[in-house]
């Protein structure tokens, strides 16, 4: 899963360059990581020790989904072009929290609901989060547009070469 996230990590700039940041979050990201978190529980439940294979097919999955949060690093110092430390400090303060948040969310609910109650609270999280990306909006600078005119005269350009 973690090898997986890394190498999406490299590739999510490329993705939300194209995208835009705040639809990668949201649909990458949130939307994603909310379904692969619901199937990491239930393929081996499901499956059992043989669907080891299609487990980590999953597992893999929700690493590429998790790369979807990198352009946040990019979002929150946008929001706040006057105080970009701070804005990264809460980005970083959020990273943090989740070892905080995660382990009492299972703490809280886990005798009440079980397992697949806590796996349902976690993958409603993340579709929170997708709701409240809709309700970000970057500066007009910012705007979510696939290319700029630049980026799009090259690739033209090198369609045109071949």
């Amino acid at each position: 899963m973690w090898t997986i996230n890394i190498i999406f990590n490299l590739l999510s700039g490329v993705i939300s360059d194209r995208y835009g940041w705040s639809n990668t979050v949201m649909w990458f990201g949130c939307v994603g990581s909310a379904i692969f978190v619901l199937l990491i529980y239930y393929v081996p439940t499901h499956y059992g020790v043989e669907g080891y294979t299609y487990t980590m097919l999953v597992a893999g999955a929700l690493g590429a989904c998790f790369a979807g949060f990198v352009p946040l690093s990019a979002i929150m110092p946008t929001l706040a072009p006057n105080d970009k430390g701070a804005a990264m400090s809460v980005l970083n303060l959020g990273a943090g929290l989740c070892a905080f948040v995660g382990p009492l969310i299972v703490t809280l609910f886990i005798t009440p609901v079980g397992i697949e109650g806590v796996i349902w609270i976690f993958s409603g999280l993340y579709i929170v989060a997708a709701i409240l990306m809709k309700f970000v909006t970057l500066p007009d600078d910012h705007a979510e547009e696939s290319f700029d005119q630049d980026q799009q005269d090259t690739v033209n350009a090198m369609k045109e070469s071949r």
